[in-house]
């Protein structure tokens, strides 16, 4: 019996190694590859990392695959196109089943739309995203330079260098004569800019472009809509999330117009008096004059710009919060050390979210934001301010400040005595200030305080169905103050002025709004999916302005006056007080539904009712329908490899415009209006205009044809869009007799017309070895033309520069572009420097019946190019952004005023006459014409950054989760044929839509280089 069992435990042994010995030969792995709906995935890519051996699943989802014995450690590799791949150790185990998550795509994203979210997938319409981890990468300081170049069909122009400057936004075109600002959404709520945001607190922001996406908005959405999302807490966090964002940076001037120098000049100057019999200056002479750089003079170097920002978020199981602070500071370049020009914005932000019952969330935030602004006045020449507008204007050979007397600046425009420069005397420059003085003279500063404040609350009392409501308060203080003060340098330069001059404007406004929807969900509808969204919307809104003014008083600075030390109090001017309220009551609804998730429609309508309007056309309906069709979803291509998402989508809509003035449609009194007797203002009212009771809104109809596509595994992304849009019902000023003594009444008579196509790729690859690269390209065309200006069709003039050409400089007539440049087209120069002028109509005289279009200030095309690469740390990427086709008006030589300077071109060969002396008036030279129409595109280098982020061993050892350090430098190089400071000119003054495009001199966008610092505890 021992000897037996010992035979059979021989043989278990045997047979146990046996049996081990055939496993590790041929291990076999099976299982079931599903994606996170459990829908079972066809064809899945099984294989052994390191080996060749490999399989697919079959039509059930199932795999199985032997495992060599001459594999260690073997590792599973699953690879499905549009899913993330899988690379899983075998441990023990015989059966794997796995789960694969699709590819996160630009497609795949969450989208903000007007009252919810949406995925891009399902998105309808023309919708632009910017996230927030753009804006973090670029880096901005202010919201609105996120959207230059990142999205086709928006254009963004910043109007000047200055700081704090305001940014000109138009998507798809300018459609009006009248305020064309898109309408401006934050967390639901309206505001009439984003200037204040910090960008550090964007979560994201969407762009409304075409009339089904901004129809839920109605009567304010046809210039369309920028919806921004604000950062919130996250719940079930493991702890505070500390976030801190930092940079310094310095600023310098980029590029300087060919200016004549102290030679160039002196020739010039002589030709001139040789040709008139003057007395020139002779080569000794010229030896001892200086050769002053007004743009170096003027212009401060390495001038600093900071910006902190610091953030705490965090979140539990039924709450989260997130709270921010920041302080961006900025100087100018021209005036920035005396405190002249420079930018400062404080905010601070909280948002609170908790659930007050299971189904009952209720949210607060608020943000407060304190700024001050001391700004240089640009883009003008009124006399003593136009400071940009005279740097390039003065000649070379007079000094900043008086040679014997430092600190006293030198007065080249004294016609009281002959002006001497080290002992060679010299010509009074006529109508241009030296900048120095001009300089003392500018104290501008406005003081700005902005509260926001919002609660919200959702109840779902069932699962499909969501009740909110939400009550939102924008509040805007501002206290803006001029102040010149007294000077007198008399008798070393006649520069004075006696009394000191100050004045004080105070604009109040507030926007309130109360909202309330229903979402309802239909569920148990097999391939079907269906929402109905329906709510009402009250807006009201007001404000009020008053300003007073002075001379005279006790104290002599911008940080002292006030009206209670004023010499003579009777002396106080106040203007006449403005103030407005206005109301807006909504109804809204909004319908998606789709089939299969590959056929969607959507369709919303609104009914607006604006007070700013009359009775009977106070109401306005805005309708809107759009549809898809995913393409990829069909059997012909769902098992596609290469096309991983096709959706085509169509939309038509009608938007609103009601940014007009209140009270159009009544009559209304100006109480401060009286006649003059003797020298005397008599008490008096009089109406300033004539009431229209039938002015309705503006009419945007708006239709798009677009396409979204997938490739390559959702590497490749390519989004392109048509567009056709009608803005009509144009408010426009309507001539009334000048006997009347009435301005014009405004009446709905205009239409202009935009046409388009934008195109949007991008792409992104990942390598195993840790180096990723992505480019992205948008490309935005726009036809502007104007179809109708009622019956007359009377042309509207804009863009005056009396004091050097004749006629105004830009035209807005049927049949061209709004705001088109108009005047003379050059024939050519004769050989006496004549401008000779075309005869367009061929009747043997140059007259005014000539004149003719000279191009618009609105680009063909503009484009936006972004270049990124990252590789165990070490990152880089570029910004390119352009704008092409479009005109610059060129109207910085003072053509006005005697002996100013010149282009160095106007020394050369074929050069205009060389009137320096006696200035151009009554010539050739001071007609609006082509001659100083100049080809505006541009390409710039926007932003390059290089950044490394530490490792994550060395970010546990110093207790971060993430530590990054990065150098950018922005406007580094500038690729044009103008040749002014820079191609990049918006409008001359907030709202002023007929001027632009037009060089009058002002700050250009510096050269900045940043030091960054980004970190997360």
């Amino acid at each position: 019996m021992k000897k037996l069992i010992i035979k059979l435990s021989c043989s278990l042994i045997l047979m146990l190694i046996s049996v081990t010995a055939l496993f590790a030969q041929t291990v076999t792995i099976s299982g079931k590859v599903t994606d996170s709906t459990g829908t079972v995935l066809v064809g899945v890519g099984v294989s052994i990392k390191g080996s060749t051996n490999g399989t697919t699943t079959n039509t059930s989802g199932f795999y199985k695959i032997a495992i060599p014995a001459s594999v260690t450690n073997p590792i599973l590799s699953f690879s499905y196109i549009g899913y993330i791949t899988q690379e899983l150790p075998i441990q023990n185990t015989t059966n794997l089943d796995i789960v694969l998550s699709k590819v996160r795509s630009a497609l795949s994203e969450v989208v903000v739309i007007g009252y919810g979210n949406q995925s891009k997938r399902d998105v309808t319409t023309a919708i632009g995203t910017v996230s927030g981890k753009t804006i973090e990468s670029l880096p901005v300081y202010t919201t609105e330079q996120a959207l230059q170049g990142t999205v086709a069909g928006i254009t963004v122009t910043q109007n000047s260098g200055s700081p704090g400057s305001p940014l000109t936004i138009r998507v798809r075109g300018t459609g009006t004569a009248g305020d064309a600002d898109p309408l401006f959404i934050v967390d639901g709520l309206q505001v009439p800019d984003i200037n204040y945001l910090n960008p550090s607190d964007i979560a994201s922001m969407s762009l409304l472009k075409d009339a089904a996406a901004a129809a839920i908005y109605g009567a304010r959405a046809g210039n369309g809509v920028v919806l921004v999302q604000t950062k919130t807490g996250k719940r079930n966090a493991d702890k505070p999330t500390i976030t801190l964002n930092a940079y310094q940076g310095a600023q310098n001037l980029g590029h300087v117009p060919d200016l004549m120098d102290r030679d160039q000049w002196v020739s010039y100057y002589n030709a001139y008096e040789t040709a008139h019999g003057g007395t020139t200056i002779t080569d000794a002479q010229k030896q001892q004059l200086p050769n002053t750089n007004w743009y170096n003079e003027i212009f401060e170097k390495n001038v600093p710009m900071s910006n902190g920002s610091l953030s705490v978020a965090n979140g539990g199981k039924n709450y989260s919060y997130y709270i921010s602070g920041s302080d961006f500071d900025q100087k100018g370049l021209v005036g920035g050390k005396e405190g002249k020009s420079s930018y400062n914005r404080k905010n601070l932000k909280f948002n609170f979210e908790t659930d007050i019952f299971k189904n009952l969330t209720l949210t607060v935030g608020a943000d407060v934001v304190g700024s001050t602004d001391n700004y240089l006045d640009e883009n003008q020449a009124g006399t003593g301010i136009a400071i940009l507008n005279y740097i390039p204007a003065l000649p070379a050979v007079y000094p900043a400040y008086d040679p014997n007397h430092p600190g006293v600046p030198f007065n080249m425009g004294d016609i009281s005595k002959p002006i001497t420069v080290n002992g060679v005397t010299l010509p009074a420059v006529g109508a241009v200030t030296n900048p120095v003085f001009a300089l003392l003279l500018n104290n501008n500063r406005a003081v700005t305080n902005i509260h926001v404040y919002n609660i919200s609350g959702t109840w779902k009392p069932i699962s499909n169905l969501a009740i909110s409501t939400s009550y939102a308060y924008y509040g805007y203080y501002s206290s803006a103050g001029s102040f010149v003060p007294a000077l007198d340098f008399r008798p070393t330069q006649n520069f004075y002025n006696t009394y000191a001059d100050f004045t004080q404007t105070i604009s109040q406004s507030a926007y309130s709004q109360w909202e309330g929807n229903a979402k309802y969900t239909f569920s148990n509808l097999k391939n079907q999916n269906l929402d109905l969204l329906a709510g009402f919307s009250v807006l009201n809104s007001s404000g009020n302005e008053t300003s007073q003014s002075g001379s005279d008083f006790y104290v002599n600075t911008l940080d002292q006056v006030n009206f209670a030390l004023i010499v003579d109090p009777t002396k106080i001017v106040n203007a006449a007080p403005n103030a407005y309220a206005t109301g807006l009551l909504s109804y809204y609804g909004r319908l998606n539904y789709n089939y299969e998730e590959k056929y969607l429609f959507s369709a919303t309508l609104r009914s607006d009712a604006s007070s700013l309007f009359g009775p009977s056309t106070r109401t306005g309906l805005f309708p809107s329908a759009s549809a898809g069709w995913i393409v990829s979803e069909e059997p012909f291509l769902k098992n596609s490899k290469v096309i991983d998402l096709l959706k085509l989508r169509a939309s038509w809509g009608i938007n609103g415009n009601n940014f007009i003035s209140p009270y159009q449609y009544s009559t209304i009194v100006n109480p401060q209006s009286g006649p003059t007797f003797g020298g005397q203002n008599t008490p008096g009212i009089s109406i300033p205009y004539l009431a229209n009771e039938g002015v309705k809104w503006e009419k945007v109809t708006q239709t798009d044809i677009g396409a979204d596509i997938n490739l390559l595994n959702n590497s490749l992304g390519i989004t392109v869009d048509y567009f056709n849009k009608v803005n009509s019902d144009i408010l426009i000023p309507v001539g009334t007799p000048a006997y009347t003594g009435y301005a014009s009444a405004a009446a709905n008579i205009g239409t202009v017309k935009n046409t388009g196509v934008e195109l949007a790729v991008l792409y992104r690859k990942n390598y195993s070895d840790g180096f990723a690269w992505n480019v992205a390209f948008n490309i935005g065309t726009d036809k502007n033309k104007v179809t109708s200006l009622g019956l007359d069709g009377q042309p509207i003039s804009g863009g005056n520069i009396g004091y050097i050409f004749n006629d105004p400089i830009t035209r807005t007539s049927v049949g061209h572009p709004i705001a088109s440049f108009y005047g003379y087209e050059l024939d050519h120069i004769d050989a006496n420097g004549n401008l000779i002028f075309k005869d367009l109509n061929g009747d043997g005289k140059v007259d005014a019946n000539d004149e003719t279009y000279l191009g618009s200030p609105f680009p063909d095309f503009t484009y936006g190019a972004t270049l990124g690469a990252s590789y165990k740390g070490f990152d880089v990427s570029t910004f390119l952004y352009g704008s092409q086709g479009n005109k610059i008006y060129n109207a910085t030589v003072r053509l006005d005023a005697s002996f100013t300077n010149r282009p160095v071109s106007y020394g050369e060969a074929g050069a205009p006459t060389n009137l320096l002396g006696s200035g151009a008036t009554g010539t050739n030279q001071t007609q609006v014409s082509s001659y100083y129409v100049q080809d505006g595109s541009f390409a710039k280098l926007k932003t390059i950054t290089v950044g490394y982020t530490l490792p994550k061993s060395v970010l546990r050892a110093i207790k971060l989760s993430n530590l990054r350090v990065y150098v950018t430098g922005q406007n580094l190089f500038v690729f044009t044929k103008y040749t002014g400071v820079d191609p990049e000119i918006g409008q001359s003054s907030a709202g002023n839509t007929l001027d632009v495009g037009i060089d009058r001199g002002f700050n250009p966008q510096p050269k900045i280089v940043l030091l960054g610092l980004q970190a997360k505890f």
